[in-house]
């Protein structure tokens, strides 16, 4: 179930990329910072996944 939020963040962070959408700020958190988000929550949960993996045996 958390590789599958783990896709679904690089996905989504994907889609907004490319969409050019949210700006939160023009000077300082644009769409871009926006998708490095999605990319680092999304290798977070998978990075999760496989140290539950590798602490199972």
């Amino acid at each position: 179930a958390l590789i599958a939020v783990g896709g679904v963040l690089y996905t989504v962070g994907a889609i907004l990329f490319a969409l050019h959408r949210p700006v939160l700020s023009e000077r300082w958190f644009g769409y871009h910072e926006v998708w490095h988000l999605f990319g680092v929550a999304a290798g977070a949960v998978l990075f999760a996944v496989n140290l539950g993996l590798v602490r199972a045996g």
